[in-house]
């Protein structure tokens, strides 16, 4: 699974944050968290989460990539379309541009 939330160094008491994979500040990721007013074809059908990396699988069906892999490992049917799985995704790079756009819109800036 990715990582998600607040991650401190044992040794140097450093901070890191990452939202969904994506490594960010503090001050984003809490804007992340809290953001409201999300379209629904920007969350993943799986974790209902905010996509940072949506991939599209051989139905046309886009989700998050960790979940979708994961979902995989043990189906290989689409969960929301019921249709027999191929084991290649492709990254939905318009859908993920248009996301970060919406979220550059909101001066919310991911890496």
């Amino acid at each position: 699974r990715q990582k998600h939330g607040r991650f401190v160094d044992c040794v140097s008491n450093d901070e890191t944050f990452f939202y969904h994979g994506r490594f960010c500040n503090q001050q984003t990721f809490h804007q992340l968290e809290n953001l409201t007013n999300v379209p629904k074809m920007f969350e993943c059908p799986i974790s209902l989460q905010l996509m940072m990396n949506p991939y599209v699988t051989s139905c046309g069906q886009t989700y998050e990539k960790t979940y979708i892999e994961e979902w995989m490992q043990n189906n290989d049917i689409d969960p929301c379309t019921r249709q027999s799985l191929q084991r290649e995704i492709y990254p939905n790079h318009t859908l993920q541009q248009i996301i970060i756009n919406f979220l550059n819109e909101r001066d919310i800036y991911v890496s």
